[in-house]
């Protein structure tokens, strides 16, 4: 007996000792990182599940910021469809949200707000029961953040044998970048000509919405030709290094500019021209317009 229980004691300190050498691991830049931004979710029971022909039920919905990019008020809006809005009582319009949605930080969540959508009311003509579906469709405009550690260092300094940074490996870690559905998900170097450095910045859609240019709004959505033309366009600008130049949608090569996102990805190339070895930060801004959905199963019984 006694040597069971000095078995099981010896167990549980060889595991507390283990508990307790295990650290924190150490953040590998300034953001939290990951790939949310805002989601958009009906409230339970507004509408609820259920109800009858004729009977006035509530229409609300819940929109949260899980990015790290704060949104002031109203610039996030959401839109009932999927349904004839009149036959319901519900209007077409976009309504935005009644105050500010902060970003998620180290030491608080990301805000929410609750847009309200009035009472709906289907007074049409049922037959036992008919199952609809309603549709929220959210947008905001978004902003990616991203401060990788890069070298900066031409070929002449990489060949001779320069060791004060490394050319090779990914440069993006965890935290280089923001939370945000559309990511910087690698950062590769490589040198270009005798005096240049070049980055290839790959940029990826990874939520489960749609991106547009910057300049879209919510209201463009519903006019075809507009969202069909401007569907996967992010900006991109290049803050720091100065100096880098990239090679944009428009044939243009600068710090800032467009790109496209072809199935949901593009790979960036720009350059810098050096004439030293050093460790610096490169720091990007991604600029777009997101739109994401959900949606609400009902059944109406005959009055």
């Amino acid at each position: 007996m006694k040597k069971s229980l000095l078995l099981v004691f010896s167990i549980s300190l060889i595991l507390f000792m283990g508990a307790c050498d295990k650290t924190p691991e150490k953040p590998t830049g300034p953001f939290i990182g990951g790939t949310s931004g805002v989601s958009v979710e009906f409230m339970t029971s507004a509408p609820p599940s259920q109800f009858n022909q004729g009977e006035s039920v509530p229409v609300r919905v819940i929109v949260k910021n899980k990015g790290e990019e704060d949104l002031v008020e109203g610039n996030a809006k959401v839109r009932i469809y999927g349904v004839k809005n009149e036959n319901f009582g519900l209007t077409n319009n976009y309504l935005g949200t009644p105050g500010n949605l902060r970003g998620v930080s180290g030491v608080a969540e990301g805000g929410e707000q609750r847009i309200d959508f009035g009472n709906l009311n289907y007074n049409l003509d049922i037959v036992n029961s008919e199952d609809f579906t309603l549709h929220a469709r959210l947008c905001y405009p978004y902003k990616t953040r991203a401060k990788v550690d890069v070298c900066v260092k031409s070929i002449v300094a990489e060949e001779s044998g320069e060791s004060v940074c490394t050319l090779t490996g990914e440069k993006v870690t965890k935290n280089s970048v923001s939370s945000a559905p559309v990511q910087i998900t690698s950062v590769k170097e490589d040198t270009r000509g005798s005096s240049e450095v070049r980055f290839d910045i790959t940029i990826e859609n990874k939520g489960l919405g749609e991106v547009f240019t910057q300049e879209m709004q919510c209201e463009d959505y519903e006019n075809d030709e507009f969202r069909l033309s401007n569907e996967d366009v992010v900006g991109v600008k290049i803050i720091n290094p100065i100096g880098v130049k990239c090679a944009f949608l428009d044939g243009e090569e600068d710090d800032e500019g467009e790109i496209a996102l072809v199935a949901g990805k593009d790979v960036l190339s720009c350059w810098l021209n050096t004439e030293e070895a050093y460790e610096d930060k490169l720091d990007i801004t991604l600029s777009y317009f997101y739109f994401d959905k959900a949606a609400k199963d009902v059944t109406i019984f005959e009055r």
